[in-house]
Parts: C-alpha cells; structure tokens; sequence
C-alpha cells in the first residue's frame, strides 16, 4: 500500500506538468492565431485605404530624369485610371519589367509610404551604330538600342557584321564572333589612344567568315585627327 501511496503521489506532478503545458500551448496557439489575424485584418486596411495609392515616382542617382517618370510608369503598368496600391506592388516584379527594357542596364526600386517608388537606373551606353539595321545602337556588351527617340545624333563609328539574320530586336546581345571582334578592336583602339588622336570611323566584318580564306577580310576605315586624313586598314 505504501509503494501504490508513493506511486500515485509520483505521478500528480507530471498530470500537472501536463496541464500546464497544454494550457500554455493552447494559450501561445491563441494569442499567434490572434495576432496573425491582426496582421491580415491592418493589410486589407492599408489595401483599402486609398491613401496608399501610388501616385509619384521619384528618380534618384547620377542618370535620374534620363528617361521620363512617365515612361518608366508605363514600363511599370502604372495607369491614373487604375491607381495600383503601394503595398500590392511587387518591387521585384517592377525590377524585372524594368530590366526588360533594352536601355535599361540595371535598375532598383523602393517603396517610400504612403505612395512613391524610388527608382534608380542605369543606362546602356551605346559605342557604335549597327549600320546592318536602321535606327540601331550596339553597347560595349553587344546589346542593340534603339536610337530614336531616345538617343540624339553621336559622332560613333559604324559596324557591318553582315548577314545576322531576319529574328534580331531591341534588347538582343549579339554574342557572334564577329561581333566579338569589332567590340574588341574598338576596346583596343580607346585603350591605346586615350587622347582620341585615332578614331574608328568604320568596321567591316561582312566578309570575315566568307568560305574562301583568300577573300576573308576585315576593313577598318580610321581617322587621325593631326592630319584628319581617313585611312583603311585591310586585316586579312
């Protein structure tokens, strides 16, 4: 009888430890399930509020106002006639459709409450025209640009890489050994030459693939600027 005595006085501690803990668990499970109500019940809120509209764009670093905050609104979908709330906006969606642009090199955006994204970008910088297509740009990475109404007329030299084929667009990166040739000629002639004394006018790389290794050929027109003399350079 003593040892049954011992046993059962034994076990109303743990009974009781269990109770507590169960209370406790019930407790925190209440108090997270209230709070995470809260959280949603405030979100539909701020949804709701129209205060939280976004209703500006505010360009920040060294390239703002490159582009207009119109623009960049409509790359957005951002429409006055379908205000879009600032806490349903996704940044990175927003990064992403900016990125898409062929001007556009990199790209940031920050919500500022109640209703203004900062967006800072970068622009691609273009090094020559692409004279096999109309109203073309290539930059140092081999990406094409659309010239108007974008860029204004530059003094840049002209590159033929010949035939590129007919599903080349705005935002494609040229990734042609061809390609890869002038861009680097064009390095080199801007790392050698840093006083610009010898401009690249023209690079012609329409013939550099041709079947026949005696009619391959590279044709580069330079310009010395002391005597402003253009001479061709003939790379067999």
């Amino acid at each position: 009888m003593k040892n049954d005595r011992k046993r059962v006085k034994k076990n109303i501690p743990f009974k009781r430890a269990m109770i507590w803990i169960l209370i406790s668990t019930l407790f925190v499970s209440g108090t997270t399930a209230f709070a995470v109500l809260y959280y949603f019940h405030v979100k539909e809120l701020q949804i709701q509020d129209g205060r939280f509209r976004i209703v500006a764009i505010n360009q920040i670093g060294s390239e703002q106002g490159a582009l207009s905050s119109q623009y960049l609104s409509e790359l957005l979908n951002l429409s006055v006639d379908r205000m879009t709330n600032i806490y349903q906006f996704n940044s990175e969606e927003g990064r992403n459709k900016l990125l898409s642009n062929p001007l556009i090199k990199t790209a940031e955006i920050k919500k500022s409450i109640p209703g203004t994204l900062c967006i800072k970008y970068t622009l691609r910088k273009p090094v020559a025209y692409l004279s096999d297509f109309t109203n073309t740009f290539i930059d140092e990475e081999g990406v094409l640009l659309p010239i108007e109404p974008f860029f204004t007329p530059k003094e840049l030299p002209e590159i033929f890489l010949g035939d590129l084929g007919d599903r080349i667009e705005w935002g494609d990166q040229l990734e042609s050994e061809r390609c890869k040739k002038a861009l680097a000629l064009l390095k080199m002639v801007a790392e050698e030459w840093r006083d610009d004394t010898i401009l690249v006018k023209k690079i012609d790389l329409s013939r550099a693939e041709f079947p026949s290794y005696g009619m391959r050929e590279i044709v580069a027109t330079i310009e010395e600027k002391t005597d402003q003399h253009h001479r061709i350079l003939r790379l067999n």
